[in-house]
This record gives C-alpha cells, structure tokens and sequence, in this order.
C-alpha cells in the first residue's frame, strides 16, 4: 500500500512481472512476461478485494503479440459461466472488455477497426471512473461504456494475466506482457 499526497488517501498497488529471456527485447528494463499459446502457462495470482470493479479503478500494462489469436485471454478472473471479468482480443484485430456477475452483463464493450499488428508493442489502459468504463490502446481511447446492472459482485477466482480458464479452452494470448499494473484509483485517466 502507499499513500496518495494528492488526496491524502491510500491506494494499493499489485505489481507481478516474471522475468524470462526472449527473443523480444522488453519494453522496459530487463525482463518481462512472455505467454506462449497452447502451454497454459501465465501468471496467477489469488482472489483479493483489490481485483473487484465494484469503484474506480485502473489496469495498465504494456502488450506485444506473437500471433494475434482470436479471443485470446489478456487478463482474466474466473468463477464460473456467470462470473468472470476478461480482457481479450476481440477476433484478432480489436480489443474487448466484459464484466459478468450473477449472470448478468455489467459492461461488456468492444473496439471496432483497431488493426493490432503482431510485433508491435501497445500500451492499454482500463479505466472505471465514476459510472463509466474506458479503454486505452497507444493513448487512444478505443471505447468508452457505461456500468449497467449496477455495481459487479465480487468474483471468487484467481487472477490469471496471460491464461484462460484451462488449457483445454485454448484461450490464452500468444506473447508477451510487461508492466502490469492494476490500482484501486482511476489514476488520473
């Protein structure tokens, strides 16, 4: 946890990284994640409060694709059919962003006419502000949705960047992911 001298308020932070040699240099530093499809390997980490998106939050980090999967797993967290939230490509070229609680859709959006191209790395930024969901790829705002069906429960599930719900939906992204952050405040966006 650190404190905010802006607003006097706390802020807590999670930052995972895992370190690897690649044949793709990081985005910064030394070392970053690197998420080969069809091995269900990623990284998880347990259920906390700090994943629900029940107030203002942020999700940022840094994505570059090997081969653009279609509906490949950025980020996910996964109770069952009627509770997850994932951040996904959308086919192969767009980006898409569903909350799901109690079987019903909190905010589900997808970018149009994006055009990813593997190689290239992007930073994306998820953004709860408020009553209105947005989305970032290389500074440009690629949706913007409003919280329907109220405030998302709580989702009892591991946090997974990089994986699906098993290795047998083949689901995961096929790449790498560097700078992973995700913050209890919409930080400025």
């Amino acid at each position: 946890a650190t404190g905010d001298s802006s607003t006097g308020t706390q802020q807590n932070f999670h930052q995972l990284k895992l370190y690897t040699s690649t044949t793709v240099s990081p985005k910064f530093g030394t070392g970053m994640m690197t998420v080969p499809t069809g091995g269900d390997q990623y990284i998880s980490t347990a259920d906390s409060d700090d994943w629900n998106c029940d107030g203002n939050f942020a999700i940022d980090f840094w994505m570059n694709h090997r081969s653009l999967v279609s509906s490949g797993n950025i980020v996910l967290q996964f109770e069952d059919t009627n509770n997850y939230n994932h951040f996904s490509l959308s086919g192969t070229t767009d980006v898409e962003w569903k909350v799901r609680t109690g079987g019903a859709n909190h905010w589900a959006q997808a970018s149009s006419s994006l055009g990813l191209s593997a190689g290239t790395w992007y930073h994306v930024a998820l953004v709860r502000s408020g009553s209105n969901i947005y989305a970032y790829v290389a500074g440009n705002q690629v949706f913007t949705s409003a919280v329907s069906n109220g405030d998302p429960a709580n989702i009892a599930g591991t946090l997974k960047i990089g994986g699906d719900i098993s290795a047998a939906a083949a689901g995961e992204m096929d790449g790498w992911i560097d700078e992973f952050r995700w913050s209890n405040s919409d930080r400025g966006w």
